[in-house]
This record gives C-alpha cells, sequence and structure tokens, in this order.
C-alpha cells in the first residue's frame, strides 16, 4: 500500500512542477551497473569457518545493463537548484554469488554462477539536484532518495541514497549530450512479512556508467 501512495505522490507531484517550472530537462540513456555487498578480496569475510554454519552470509557480485530516463526541473534561471526525478531499469548480465555449503560445523563457501536466478534490478528516485552552467557545458549533481528492488517487489523494497552526478553538453539550444557515474547505495530492505519489519543487516550498493541524450523542455 505504501508503495503505491508513494508513486501516486510522484504522479500528483511532478506535473504540477512542470507547470511552475522556468524550464525542465529530460534525460535518457543506456546504463551499466556493478552491484555487490562483498566488500572484500579473497571473499568472503564476516564468518568464521571453524565456526557454526552461518543461517545467512550470501555475497553478490552481479553486472547489469539497462537504461535510465530522468526528469530535472529549474524553477528560476537565477537559482542553481532543482527537482530530480529518475527511473532506472536494468537486466543481469553476469552474476556470481558467494553462498555456504554443509551443515554444522562442517561448512565452507561455495562459488557459482547466479546469472539464471537474478531478476531485474528496478530504481525509482526523487531528490534535489544542483546545476553549475558553463554555457554549452553543464555539470548536475541529482541526489535522490531511491526505492528499489531486485525481485519486482515479491518480498520487500530497498530504500537508500541515488546520486548520479552528470555533464551535458549543447548540441543546440534544445538538444544536448549527456553523460557521467552513477551511485546507489542500498542501505535497507523493509521487508513484506508480519513477523519482521526489516532485514538486518542487509546493505548493497550499485556503482555504474550511463550516456545518452537530453531535451530542454521550456526556458
Amino acid at each position: 500500500m505504501r508503495k503505491w501512495i508513494a508513486i501516486l505522490s510522484l504522479i500528483i507531484l511532478i506535473p504540477a512542477a512542470l507547470s511552475a517550472a522556468a524550464w525542465s530537462d529530460l534525460r535518457l540513456g543506456a546504463s551499466w551497473w556493478y552491484t555487490t555487498n562483498a566488500f572484500s578480496d579473497p571473499l568472503p569475510l564476516g564468518y568464521d569457518i571453524s565456526g557454526p554454519y552461518p543461517s545467512t552470509g550470501e555475497f553478490i557480485m552481479r553486472h547489469d545493463i539497462g537504461g535510465l530516463a530522468a526528469l530535472d526541473i529549474y524553477f528560476d534561471e537565477q537559482f542553481t537548484t532543482g527537482m530530480s526525478a529518475a527511473i532506472a531499469v536494468s537486466y543481469p548480465l553476469t552474476s556470481r554469488s558467494v553462498r555456504p555449503v554443509g551443515t554444522e560445523f562442517d561448512w565452507e563457501y561455495s562459488e557459482y554462477d547466479s546469472t539464471g536466478e537474478q531478476k531485474a534490478l528496478l530504481q525509482f528516485g526523487f531528490g534535489p539536484v544542483f546545476r553549475f552552467d558553463a554555457g554549452d557545458v553543464e555539470i548536475i549533481l541529482p541526489i535522490r532518495f531511491s526505492v528499489a528492488s531486485f525481485d519486482c517487489f515479491s518480498s520487500g523494497v530497498l530504500v537508500g541514497v541515488w546520486i548520479d552526478p552528470a555533464v551535458n553538453v549543447f548540441i543546440t539550444d534544445r538538444i544536448f549530450f549527456t553523460g557521467g557515474i552513477q551511485y546507489n547505495a542500498h542501505l535497507m530492505k523493509f521487508l513484506f512479512n508480519e513477523s519482521r519489519v526489516y532485514e538486518a543487516g542487509y546493505i548493497k550498493l550499485s556503482v555504474g556508467l550511463f550516456a545518452g541524450i537530453g531535451i530542454r523542455m521550456g526556458g
């Protein structure tokens, strides 16, 4: 229910913001993402191999390709701050997982190809965008609150922070090339579960690149 309330709020807020905007930039691009919760090499750390079998502890290293659509809205030509909304959809190219295998005190980590198990990564974001104008080139920094899922929102919803600094290079007054880097920290997973509200110790980080084209509307 909360998910639908958030989506409906964006549907209402974005047209209202556009009607009051000095101009807005629509950016469309292709993207690549790398997602992991494994932050050591060799992998993994965090469990004593001589201790009892861990009840959790899957580590993932996943590469995705997909698309990004972002709408950056500015309300006054004198201001360098606006609002940004974005959606990204990506699909796994490759994925490796490391899981504990065994029983009791007789276990070890096993690494295998988990690409076939993975589903699309869906990401939505909304927040402020900061802009530096250098004539035909602009540098922007959107910092968004993000909502995401690695399983089409079947088990829960991820919340975090999505940052994607970009450079816009204008080829006409209305058309520009855009590209940059992306970072999404999936900091917490809220579960659709009556017994638990959130998953303890959850964190995944997604980093990536994108490139595409943009259209300036208004102004």
